[in-house]
């Protein structure tokens, strides 16, 4: 048996945020922004009356990211964004960039600045650093080294 990454799903407040950070600084494209709603939605996730605005957004090799912005019921408030690079569960999205300077550069004239100064690795080959995204999500931006 084999299997391939479809998406990666997000489940955000300030949906607009979130697709002005991905398209506006990292170079994503809005494939898909539907609601949806109804029986198959609500039975899928288990949760009745759900309707759901799902954005999907694909990078430049066709990976996706899905934002699902809850409109009934609403995303429970309860949920931590506090995740830290030693949290369970998924703490990070990593993203390679073509010029990590020039991101960042774009990335802070929207408010959104490194946790600490880009670094090379210790193998030489990426320069990386990590930062809070929308909603205080953690992204590893990194740039390899050629």
């Amino acid at each position: 048996m084999s299997s391939q990454l479809r998406h990666v799903g997000i489940v955000v407040q300030n949906i607009e945020e979130w697709i002005g950070f991905l398209v506006n600084n990292l170079g994503f494209e809005c494939w898909i922004d539907q609601i949806e709603s109804g029986s198959f939605v609500s039975n899928l996730i288990g949760i009745p009356e759900t309707t759901v605005r799902t954005v999907k957004l694909k990078d430049r090799t066709s990976g996706v990211i899905e934002l699902l912005h809850f409109i009934s019921p609403s995303s429970n408030p309860e949920i931590s964004h506090q995740m830290t690079p030693n949290s369970l569960g998924i703490t990070h999205i990593a993203l390679q960039v073509d010029f990590l300077d020039r991101t960042l550069e774009s990335l802070s004239k929207n408010g959104y600045f490194p946790i600490n100064p880009a670094a090379i690795s210790q193998n030489g080959k990426a320069k990386v650093c990590y930062l809070r995204g929308p909603e205080r999500v953690l992204f590893e931006l990194v740039e390899l080294i050629v």
